[in-house]
């Protein structure tokens, strides 16, 4: 009986100090050349545009919600195994504007998508011709560039630079996120960003049971304020404002090698302008949101 207590007390000794080290924190899974993942995904987008022009305003407001299921086959990575080009096999995909909902690709349609000249771009893809054909810009493109972060081949930032941690954390503990990192990868989209004025913190909530899998919950959020507008933007306009704030809310395995499982996002931006004499006012805000959900398919023998 002697023995087995001590047995006991000796495996629960461990375990509370396996518990005290806490957990690794890797939000960046590399992903392999061919690796498939089953995704269900959705997500909505809103624009909307006010003016005032002296005593004169109106409004402009553009907004869709999209639904998407099939099968994702990784086709390229980058060196720290990024993803930079996909392709999709569409199960269902619909989106919805106003009161209408339409299928807008049939189950068996084959989308490639790869990031080239620092954009996303998608194209329809035929299997036995080997073709594809761009996709035309429009809302179907814009749910695909919401659902798909694509990734240049020469890029090296990862989540982890701006979002990680290199500590390992206990349920419960928090960590703020690195601003000049966020900063330096924000270039990579070609906006300009001063770290001092980024904040925001990383939470590990739990862990938790998901897609078969012991995950670790972490939610964050974070601002960022003063964006500068792109190097394209017109000179007679003088932003006055802007604000970008993102929560997110992330389930990844505790095995390092498995890829997220579940992933929530809210991203909003406000921008306000004036032009240069003050005539004409503008305030421009989008509302993103997503969650997505994946699971990785074993290789056919």
């Amino acid at each position: 009986m002697k023995t087995t207590l001590l047995t006991i007390a000796a495996v629960v000794g461990q375990s509370v100090l396996v518990a005290d080290e806490g957990h690794t924190i890797k939000l960046h899974r590399p992903a392999k050349v061919g690796e498939q993942l089953r995704v269900e995904i959705s997500g909505s987008e809103s624009n909307i545009m006010t003016r005032k022009v002296g005593d004169m305003e109106d409004s402009e407001e553009k907004k869709w919600s999209a639904k998407l299921k099939g099968v994702v086959t990784v086709l390229k990575v980058s060196k720290v195994g990024s993803v930079v080009q996909i392709k999709l096999k569409v199960d269902s995909f619909t989106i919805t504007e106003g009161k209408f909902t339409e299928a807008v690709l049939e189950k068996g349609t084959v989308i490639k998508g790869e990031k080239k000249d620092a954009k996303d771009q998608f194209e329809l893809w035929d299997e036995e011709s080997k073709l594809g054909v761009p996709l035309q810009e429009g809302t179907m493109v814009e749910a695909l560039k919401l659902f798909f972060s694509l990734n240049d081949a020469e890029e090296k930032d990862t989540d982890d630079d701006a979002f990680g941690t290199a500590e390992r954390k206990q349920v419960g503990d928090s960590w703020k996120i690195n601003a000049k990192a966020l900063a330096e990868s924000a270039k990579n989209d070609k906006v300009e960003i001063d770290p001092k004025n980024v904040s925001g913190k990383m939470i590990l909530t739990g862990i938790v049971k998901a897609g078969g899998h012991e995950c670790l919950e972490i939610k964050g959020e974070f601002t960022v304020k003063g964006l500068k507008p792109p190097a394209d933007f017109p000179r007679n306009l003088r932003v006055t404002k802007s604000e970008m704030t993102g929560r997110v809310h992330s389930k990844i395995p505790v095995d390092t090698s498995l890829p997220e499982v579940e992933n929530n996002m809210v991203m909003t931006m406000i921008m306000e302008v004036r032009s240069r004499r003050g005539q004409v006012a503008m305030k421009i805000s989008r509302h993103a949101e997503t969650h997505a959900r994946a699971e990785l398919l074993k290789p056919k023998k």
